[in-house]
């Protein structure tokens, strides 16, 4: 499992501004731990658990993955970021 450090909203309003996002819609990129990854895996299409603070669970499906500055992301399209919390582990 990988912990979720952190969490950027995409909405289509920033498209005007950030025409790079445009492909790719609204929904969540969520950062994850540094120290438990480095490379971003092939995942896109398939389904993630995600395991929220809270104790909840919830299944999602993987829009895709990318490396910032060494930092991996996965991507979540059509979600919004109470759906994969900071804190969450994502398992797949």
């Amino acid at each position: 499992m990988y912990q979720v450090v952190d969490t950027i909203t995409f909405r289509n309003t920033w498209t005007h501004r950030y025409p790079e996002f445009a492909g790719r819609g609204e929904g969540v990129l969520a950062i994850l731990e540094p120290s438990q990854i480095s490379e971003p895996p092939e995942v896109e299409g398939q389904a993630m658990t995600v395991h929220k603070p809270d104790g909840a669970v919830s299944r999602l499906v993987a829009g895709g993955s990318e490396a910032h500055h060494s930092v991996v992301c996965i991507f979540f399209g059509g979600v919004s970021a109470e759906d994969v919390p900071r804190g969450s582990q994502l398992e797949w």
